[in-house]
């Protein structure tokens, strides 16, 4: 190729264009099938060549998904090519089950070249089962419904899954069909649903083990058929006093062929003989197919019917009124109950006033009178109803627990009624647990850090003062006043049945000083406050380890578990000890213990180190704890795990072979740095030098290692001769020398270089000329020089 030269005096110089990019053809990678969402285990290689069918190196072909494709993509998504036009890519699939596209794309002066790779992608395992269709229908009993029930199968990213088997059941009567389904490929499941024979809300439940959203529930709603009968439920064959109110409402039910009752359908009451008056409590059929209505007979004694109609059905009523007179009392509710003391009978005391064929009296005058256990009535009279019951209204008890009695009196015509008077016995208990109440005081002194030598105990009261019994009830005492460094142990009990708690480990933790106790409940009642207790600093004895140490460590790690110690008595019970000195140092192997080394006790006497670590070769080791005066404790093993300071280093990827001057390496390198026991390090500093050959090294030559041990370099790039050239990878003491890297001139430099060669003589004569271009470096550019001949002409001075 040759150089266009200006004319002599010129300053620019035209350089030939180099060759375009005109084909992109694909090499390998297309057809591919695989998962939604992986990475396909062809690589995707295509080939870039100029007009005369030569591999173009160093061109650069992008990679992009013209589909938006969710999460498609190329790693990396740019690809330089090299010596033979290839570059290559690896493709991760999107989301999205079906056909895939990837496009690569060369941008050359004669436009884009592209070419298209295609994958299949199919969905990924199942994930997801959801209702489609078919859920909250309604049907009448015994039928079908109207629309199948569908559910899909999908991956976690939504494709439909097929191949899955789900098992249906239905719920609330009636049946499904299949009970056995498999998704197909649109991933969905379908049966078909049959009501049972009672309305409601029967469910159908398909249930695909192991996938999010089962079991899946559909609701369908049952409904009752049309009205086939109309029965009189309750309420025939009263009988009562002229113009009485009958004591029980008449009750009527609308039901279908299958017995279920029809709501919403109007009934009317008509009254057919005898007089009288129909009040209707529910003129309408409720949930259950029920109206009611409240029956008052006529004033003249005989026969009185009601006929009630609803939906062209009926049923009838009879009911027999005769005039009376009162002759006995009686109860018409228990004689003999059990209650709360200070709360109220439930239910409330009350008589019946009958004539000599049983049958109620109303407008007798009833009398209540408390006559033992103290409380009070109210009303104290009461006139008998049309049904001839007489009812208090309250009868409360007295505050103490014990037997609570009230007296029914009733006259006639002729004196005092038959069961006059009629009484009534509670048994109060004690009422609900209102209060604690301390019933024995603790010790009034004691030594911090060793048990009381009498333990509280707490009883169980209600508000009449009354013990309570109740086992269960969480007792918890804390220090009142919550002063600083002192606290409890053993500081809860629970009551038992007899409402009782006694705290036998309380232990206080604090200063000399006189402190009171705070004695809580949960559920929460009234509190109680203990009195004074005097306590006084103990003595230590020997020390413990409350907490052992973890038993696997990382070389060169902190503790996950950290050790505590606690100093105890004599006894081995523990002792409220603040500001011992406590130290730590290893009993058995060499390695070097890291962190604080010292822990200073709390006022409860406990010592909690917090950042200590072991550094060194992999096996067991054991800790000594010491106090002064207190002798020592060794802790259980601990096995230390590899992990720690680099060691070695590995070349995972050697860097390019060939690469321009000052461009970045098309392939960059990649080591494993490893501890001494194999394991990998991570954080560790890696740097990237040039070991042979001279020349610059560009980009980030510093990294560190990933949780792998992994460094990657990304950018790096060379400088320098043409020639080869090795680098050093270092991770602190340990490092490796890649492979030789060749250096190829890089582009052209934008200046220019004229050698003149001087004529002999006066004559003109051709003369050349010689131009050679170069890079940044000074590499001379091969092929790139121009000779030139031309005639200069030269004036001779002469002295």
């Amino acid at each position: 190729m040759l150089l266009a030269l200006s004319a002599c005096g010129g300053d620019s110089l035209i350089l030939p264009r180099d060759g375009a990019p005109a084909t992109l053809v694909i090499l390998a990678g297309d057809g591919q099938a695989d998962t939604v969402g992986r990475v396909l285990g062809d690589s995707l290689v295509v080939r870039v060549t100029d007009p005369g069918e030569r591999p173009i190196k160093f061109q650069t072909v992008r990679f992009l998904d013209p589909l938006n494709t969710a999460g498609a993509r190329a790693m990396p998504d740019t690809a330089q090519t090299d010596a033979d036009g290839q570059a290559k890519v690896r493709w991760v699939l999107g989301t999205v089950a079906g056909s895939q596209m990837l496009r690569a794309r060369v941008t050359s002066p004669g436009g884009e070249l592209t070419a298209d790779f295609h994958a299949a992608a199919s969905a990924a395992a199942p994930d997801t089962i959801f209702a489609t269709a078919g859920d909250s229908q309604t049907g009448i009993v015994g039928s079908d419904l109207g629309q199948p029930l569908v559910a899909t199968v999908t991956d976690r990213y939504g494709n439909p899954v097929s191949g899955v088997t789900t098992t249906w059941n239905a719920v609330g009567g009636g049946s499904v069909s299949p009970s056995t389904t498999t998704s197909g490929g649109n991933g969905q499941v379908m049966v078909r649903r049959t009501l049972g024979s009672a309305p409601g809300l029967p469910q159908t439940v398909v249930t695909a083990p192991g996938l999010k959203g089962s079991p899946l529930i559909f609701v369908q709603v049952s409904s009752p058929g049309s009205p086939a009968r109309l029965l009189a439920e309750s309420g025939n064959s009263q009988s009562g006093l002229p113009g009485q109110l009958l004591p029980n409402p008449l009750v009527v039910r609308l039901v279908d062929a299958l017995g279920n009752g029809i709501a919403g359908r109007v009934v009317a009451w008509p009254v057919a003989t005898g007089g009288g008056t129909i009040t209707a409590t529910s003129g309408v059929t409720d949930a259950g197919g029920r109206a009611s209505a409240a029956w008052t007979l006529g004033s003249i004694a005989g026969i009185n019917i009601v006929i009630p109609g609803s939906s062209g059905l009926i049923a009838t009523f009879t009911a027999t009124s005769s005039p009376t007179q009162p002759t006995t009392v009686s109860a018409s509710s228990p004689t003999q109950s059990t209650g709360t003391a200070g709360s109220s009978a439930s239910p409330p005391p009350s008589v019946r006033v009958t004539d000599g064929q049983g049958r109620p009296v109303a407008g007798v005058l009833v009398n209540f009178a408390v006559s033992g256990g103290g409380g009070s009535v109210a009303p104290a009279s009461v006139s008998t109803d049309t049904n001839g019951s007489a009812t208090v209204a309250l009868w409360t008890f007295g505050q103490l627990a014990g037997t609570n009695e009230l007296s029914a009196t009733a006259s006639g015509g002729s004196g005092a009624l038959s069961g006059s008077p009629v009484r009534f016995t509670t048994v109060a208990a004690a009422g609900p647990m209102n209060r604690l109440v301390i019933v024995s005081q603790p010790s009034s002194t004691g030594v911090s850090g060793v048990l009381l030598a009498r333990p509280p105990t707490v009883q169980l009261q209600d508000a009449g003062g009354n013990d309570v019994s109740g086992g269960g009830v969480v007792i918890t005492a804390t220090i009142a006043g919550s002063p600083p460094g002192a606290s409890l142990s053993s500081a809860t009990a629970l009551t038992n049945a007899s409402g009782s708690a006694t705290l036998t480990g309380l232990t206080l933790f604090a200063p000399a000083g006189t402190y009171t106790l705070l004695f809580t409940s949960t559920p929460l009642l009234a509190g109680a406050t203990s009195t004074g207790i005097v306590l006084s600093s103990p003595v230590g004895a020997q020390l413990a380890l409350s907490t052992q140490p973890s038993a696997t460590v990382s070389n060169g790690q902190r503790f996950p578990q950290q050790p505590v110690l606690q100093i105890l008595d004599a006894g081995g019970n523990p002792v409220g000890q603040s500001g011992v000195v406590c130290s730590v140092m290893l009993a058995s192997g060499n390695p070097t213990l890291g962190g604080t080394l010292t822990a200073t006790t709390n006022a409860a006497g406990v010592a909690v180190f917090t950042d200590l670590s072991i550094a060194g070769a992999p096996g067991q080791r054991t800790l000594r704890f010491s106090a002064s005066g207190l002798g020592s404790v060794t802790s259980s093993a601990i096995a230390v795990q590899g992990g720690g300071p680099a060691w070695s280093i590995g070349i995972l990827v050697q860097p390019s072979a060939n690469v321009a001057n000052g461009a970045t390496l098309p392939v960059q390198p990649a080591v494993l740095v490893l501890d001494q026991n194999g394991l990998p390090v991570s954080g560790a500093s890696v740097s990237a030098a040039v070991a042979s050959g001279g020349g610059t090294l560009g980009g980030q030559s510093t990294i560190n290692t990933d949780s792998f041990g992994i460094a990657s370099f990304s950018n790096l790039s060379l400088s320098g001769i043409v020639g080869s050239y090795t680098l050093r990878l270092s991770a602190g003491v340990p490092s490796a020398i890649t492979t030789t890297i060749s250096l190829a001139p890089g582009p052209a430099s934008a200046g220019r270089s004229t050698a003149i060669v001087p004529s002999q003589g006066k004559t003109h004569r051709p003369t050349v000329i010689t131009v050679q271009t170069r890079d940044q470096s000074g590499n001379d550019r091969a092929g790139e020089g121009v000779e030139r001949s031309e005639r200069v002409e030269r004036t001779e001075l002469r002295g």
